[in-house]
């Protein structure tokens, strides 16, 4: 008897994806409740596997990211690609096997649970996806910026003619296309003055594999170390900037002003360990935090329905907007 917990919809499709691509039977299927993707952690006689079916036909080219990222990056952990197949011939969605990771995710409720390890334990989990990073960035270098592409079992990029155009291109696509309702007056603007002065983010860099959503959910962890990087649907030939900064903004926005001050300075120290940043970083990190604004106002309407003072957000996200686009001006 298989044994489904919150994955009654997916049954049928999960055993056929099994046995096509493993010869193994379904003993047991957990469901993740991921938003993007359908997955579920799945035990077969063979062993535990984890398996997504990319359910909105609008993410399709982003699912196809993963198994690209996943097929061309080996300097860093990541779950082993065992079967991506983008036909729909076996069931009506694309779908992707991957190993499954052992190890603490490291998140409780959606907050990170620094609150919940040893002092020793945070200070070292810190300075390890500094390090992650580094080493991704410094050994998976590529010949184009671009998105990343999967097709009949080979990655390629998508190439654009540099970085500002491949950024401009993602955020029109989401922060600013999909923008929350309460801010979508803004998007005009917005658009304009991405335009006139993105071309600040781009240096003479050379791309390399980006994660870009590199977060506390995103990881498995041990006791030190981070054991695996996970979920690779948002990865590109990108600005490693971006992923760096991204990351700070991600791994240590829920945490108090304090605790965040306490530990990204060990997160950069485990990255500078591994690649330096180039002249001028610190002046376009302050362009990347203008952007964690605009992402805050993009997913508005998914964190602030529980909100006595939503109102007042949306007030404080203007002004601190207007206020950083002034800065970012006075920086070029």
């Amino acid at each position: 008897m298989v044994i489904y917990i919150g994955a009654p919809d997916y049954s049928e499709r999960i055993g056929a994806v099994v046995e096509s691509a493993l010869g193994e039977e379904v003993k047991s299927v957990k469901d993740s409740y991921e938003q993007a993707h359908r997955t579920f952690t799945v035990s077969t006689t063979g062993g535990d596997v984890v398996v997504r079916f990319c359910h909105k036909g609008k993410n399709e080219e982003r699912f196809r990211s993963a198994p690209a990222a996943l097929s061309l990056v080996s300097s860093v952990p990541t779950p082993d690609l065992i079967r991506f197949d983008g036909t729909k011939s076996v069931v009506p969605e694309q779908f992707m096997i991957t190993s499954y990771e052992e190890g603490q995710v490291l998140e409780m409720h959606g907050t990170p649970d620094f609150r919940y390890i040893p002092e020793h334990r945070r200070k070292s989990l810190s300075k390890d996806v500094g390090r992650k990073l580094g080493v991704l960035h410094r050994e998976n270098k590529m010949e184009s910026f671009g998105r990343l592409t999967y097709n009949d079992g080979e990655a390629a990029v998508d190439s654009r003619d540099s970085w500002a155009e491949l950024y401009l291109e993602i955020l029109k696509e989401e922060q600013l296309a999909q923008m929350s309702k309460p801010f979508q007056d803004l998007v005009p603007t917005l658009e304009t003055w991405l335009e006139n002065h993105i071309s600040f983010l781009d240096t003479r860099c050379s791309p390399c594999i980006v994660h870009q959503d590199l977060k506390p959910d995103n990881m498995i962890v041990g006791d030190r170390d981070v054991n695996s990087i996970v979920d690779w649907e948002r990865a590109i030939s990108g600005h490693p900037e971006l992923d760096l900064f991204t990351t700070d903004s991600r791994l240590f926005s829920r945490l108090t002003d304090s605790a965040a001050r306490k530990y990204r300075p060990y997160m950069y120290r485990g990255y500078f360990d591994e690649r330096d940043l180039q002249t001028g970083w610190k002046t376009r990190r302050e362009f990347y935090l203008l952007l964690k604004t605009v992402e805050a106002m993009w997913t508005f309407s998914g964190w602030s329905d529980n909100l006595d003072n939503a109102v007042a957000v949306e007030k404080h996200l203007r002004r601190t907007l207007d206020n950083e686009m002034d800065h970012v001006e006075t920086l070029m």
